[in-house]
């Protein structure tokens, strides 16, 4: 597999003024932006093949990026010229998709170990058309909007935007589910139900064909991720870059 298709190409509305004139994945964090997080840490993690997707000021991501030399990989790009969706998206770009990819929020970071994640992929690849990293939400983070079922499997998927108010989200959990922590892997085939020419969300017409189908499959992972969604979660993924002192060790590499 080793190519990832990267979701970049939103507005980033809760993040305005900035990102009006910065992209989402370009917001500073540290003495880097977002994105080289992690276009590094997948590098790390044996992935050298990215393809971003992007729309929204692509042409600062393509000079920030270029072809992702600096970073370690190689990336190319599909643009949007209007906003797709995360189905659309990926609809867009089939002509440089492999027959196997992972998907990643352009805007979240996971910090697991990927090779893992695809040798789970790889025990059941007959028998699922894609794969949902699952957070357990042992530490809540959000509420859950996953349940799985038997056999490792998604038995449902629901897209929550935020957290409910006042605090909410410890009683938002289910022992039988947890959070969507933004990473995927899909076979090609998964395009055929993508519609054509417009807007279209993977999450609302995609994943229910696959969990009717029981070819949605799930791994789950006690580390939580890090989104940078809104100045909140921006600063908590600020700390975490401190904490974990990333700069540190990229400039002692």
């Amino acid at each position: 597999m080793r190519q990832a298709l990267i979701l970049a190409g939103g507005l980033g509305t809760r993040l305005r003024p900035t990102t009006e004139t910065i992209p989402k994945p370009l917001m500073p964090v540290g003495e880097h932006f977002f994105l080289h997080y992690l276009l590094r840490m997948l590098v790390e993690n044996g992935v050298q093949d990215v393809l971003l997707l992007i729309g929204h000021l692509s042409e600062k991501v393509i000079e920030a990026i270029g072809d992702g030399a600096r970073c370690g990989c190689r990336v190319a790009y599909s643009i949007e010229e209007e906003l797709l969706g995360t189905g659309g998206a990926i609809k867009n770009a089939a002509a440089k998709v492999h027959d196997e990819f992972f998907v990643l929020n352009g805007d979240t970071y996971l910090p697991i170990d990927y090779r893992a994640v695809e040798a789970h992929w790889e025990a059941r690849r007959n028998e699922l058309d894609g794969l949902l990293v699952v957070y357990d939400n042992v530490q809540p983070v959000a509420p859950d909007n996953v349940r799985l079922g038997d056999d490792e499997l998604v038995a449902e998927y629901r897209k929550y935007v935020d957290a409910p108010p006042n605090g909410a989200v410890q009683n938002a959990r289910d022992a039988s589910g947890g959070v969507d922590a933004g990473v995927q892997i899909f076979k090609k085939t998964i395009l055929g139900m993508i519609p054509e020419g417009r807007a279209a969300s993977i999450e609302a017409e995609v994943f229910p064909e696959l969990v009717a189908r029981r070819r949605l499959g799930a791994y789950v992972t006690s580390t939580r991720y890090y989104d940078i969604g809104t100045p909140e979660r921006l600063a908590t993924f600020e700390r975490y870059i401190a904490r974990h002192g990333l700069d540190a060790q990229e400039a002692s590499s």
